[in-house]
């Protein structure tokens, strides 16, 4: 069995981070209920916050701000512009570019689940159970697999509770490629720190248009 087809193969760590995408009418009513009602709670807790801070920079500060202060709240991303320090200067470009692997081969999931997953040791072991290169950043993952212990990948894609994205959905029904919203990642030299673009509403409201499908509310907010 080569790498290629060992990498579709989910460990158990990946399967249990990463929940497969099911259809809405497949969810138990006590399941949407109990997830109504915690995007209910999480609604009005933003909103009151949002509130709380324009009468206060309007009071405070002035008219402008409080006005600012709204449009900045509705308008943030759902993937944070802060710069996170990662554990191992992945190359992307030398897995892609120079052994010929593909996206799935290590984020196994893309196609068939609603989050793509993260790859971890128990994918990385197939390769790396021993160090290939004389490089720094690879004896690192050989020590993480070495010790069992788990490479702390910092995510910086993020979806709000109250938003629903599926991979699986966009990937394999809707032939997004990767790069349309995560940048020309086939020659990255160095692993995500922060999102190539900044994933807000705006964001997925401007795709879902120039792609022609519905931007009806109700369909990624659940």
């Amino acid at each position: 069995m080569d790498r290629f087809s060992v990498g579709r193969m989910p460990g158990p760590s990946l399967v249990q981070s990463a929940p497969a995408c099911r259809p809405l009418t497949e969810r138990s009513g006590e399941g949407l209920l109990d997830t109504g009602r915690k995007s209910l709670h999480r609604f009005v807790f933003g909103v009151s916050t949002v509130v709380f801070l324009a009468y206060f920079m309007r009071e405070i500060v002035s008219p402008v701000a409080g006005i600012g202060v709204i449009i900045l709240l509705l308008t943030a991303g759902c993937s944070e512009s802060t710069d996170y320090a990662q554990p191992i200067a992945y190359n992307h470009a030398t897995h892609i570019q120079e052994v010929g692997m593909e996206c799935i081969d290590c984020h196994i999931q893309a196609e068939t689940h609603q989050k793509a997953s993260i790859p971890n040791i128990a994918l990385c072991i197939e390769c790396h159970e021993e160090a290939l290169t004389e490089s720094m950043e690879e004896e690192k993952l050989v020590t993480y697999i070495q010790e069992d212990q788990t490479i702390p990948w910092v995510q910086v894609h993020r979806v709000p509770d109250h938003a629903y994205f599926s991979h699986r959905r966009h990937v394999a029904m809707g032939k997004i490629s990767c790069e349309q919203c995560h940048g020309q990642v086939t020659e990255m030299t160095l692993p995500f720190t922060k999102p190539a673009f900044q994933i807000n509403m705006n964001f997925c409201i401007q795709c879902h248009k120039n792609n022609q499908v519905s931007t009806e509310c109700a369909d990624c907010h659940r």
